[in-house]
């Protein structure tokens, strides 16, 4: 059974679930801010989740299970917070960025697709890197290895 989500107005926080709206899932259009922390949710359901929140500000991802390639197209985010056991990262179209926190990766390959002019001319204020065995891919930043 799906309860019907989309009355909420601004914060949705999941634990321990297993996301998987019906097919009839038109989003969340008032959503600002989206925690999820052991949630089962197949890529393309988060996907659909995230393009459907177009007021989606704060978006927190934490130990997803199911997914191993997490790939987050964000352009209207501001706070970004991904963590767990997940092999690849690939973050981009971030113009709106302002906050970042990575953690808990362990030999993870990160692809951050950020272009020279768009990190250099986009809000980023806050990036935090929490992890060990990481490489970065060199178009995020060549100020990242100083």
């Amino acid at each position: 059974m799906f309860v019907s989500l989309s009355r909420f107005d601004s914060l949705l926080e999941l634990y321990n679930c297993l996301l998987k709206p019906p097919v009839t899932f038109n989003g969340f259009p008032r959503l600002k801010s989206l925690e999820t922390q052991n949630v089962t949710v197949a890529q393309g359901v988060l996907e659909k989740v995230i393009i459907c929140c177009p007021l989606l500000e704060r978006l927190t991802l934490c130990d997803l299970r199911s997914i191993t390639h997490l790939k987050i197209d964000a352009p209207n985010r501001q706070f970004l917070n991904v963590g767990g056991g997940f092999q690849s990262f690939k973050l981009k179209n971030t113009p709106n960025l302002v906050g970042m926190e990575v953690t808990g990766f362990h030999g993870v390959k990160a692809e951050v697709d950020f272009l020279r002019v768009q990190l250099l001319s986009s809000p980023l204020q806050e990036l935090e890197i929490s992890v060990s065995c990481i490489l970065l891919k060199h178009a995020l930043c060549p100020y990242i290895y100083r």
